[in-house]
Order: C-alpha cells, then structure tokens, then sequence
C-alpha cells in the first residue's frame, strides 16, 4: 500500500470543495453534551485522523483507452485513435468524473463513515 492509486471515495461535497495546495482532515466525529452545540451534537475530534494536500487535479490516461466497455479493438487503429481522443476530451471537461492526487500530511487510518473537513492555514505557518 501507498504507491499508487489509492482511492478515498468521498460523497456528499461539491468536487469544487477540494483545492490544489490545500490541506484536509478524515476523521471520525464524536458525540458531545456541550451546552453550545447541543445534546449530542457532533464535533471533529481535535486530534486524529488523517491530514491530506490537494496536490493536482487527476487527467484521464490513455491506458483508459485499453479498457474494452470504453474502446473497440476490432475498430482500425485510425478510428480507435479519435474514439480514444474524444472520450479523454469529454472526460477531461467534466468535473466530478475524475478526482485529485493527494499526498499524506499526517498518516493514520480513513474509515467508512468518517468525515472530511477543509483547514484552515494558521497564520504562524509560512
């Protein structure tokens, strides 16, 4: 694990939501009594989880192209060529569809169920 492609699958924001050079916290969320939030109200554990970077934008590969439900091999070469072109351009034009490489801040475990929060930079950091 850790060399390529893995994947975190995350429902429920815009693909907007993530940013290049931005940093994101996975973490569980836990139940509390505090009286301004509200009897079992949620809140981010302050400590834990995993802390990922935005590093780019994933473009579509051409390898895609092998795959047979996207590209005929028995089509000519040529006409496989411009099947391939074009659905790598309509991909590419569709936010959503593909997703973000990241790079681990702080390593730990992402779970089923937990939550994914934007940080904000503290102004010590430079």
């Amino acid at each position: 694990m850790g060399d390529l492609g893995e994947n975190i699958y995350v429902d429920g924001v815009q693909f907007g939501f993530f940013e290049v050079g931005k940093r994101y916290r996975f973490a569980t969320t836990i139940a509390t009594a505090d009286a301004d939030e509200g009897v079992g109200g949620n809140r981010k554990s302050p400590e834990g989880g995993v802390i990922v970077e935005i590093t780019e934008k994933v473009e579509p590969c051409g390898n895609l192209c092998k795959l047979p439900y996207i590209n005929d091999m028995q089509m000519q070469p040529k006409e496989r060529l411009e099947k391939c072109k074009n659905f790598l351009l309509w991909l590419s034009q569709r936010d959503g569809l593909r997703g973000w490489y990241g790079r681990i801040i702080e390593g730990g475990t992402v779970k089923i169920g937990d939550k994914v929060s934007a940080l904000v930079p503290s102004s010590a950091s430079v």
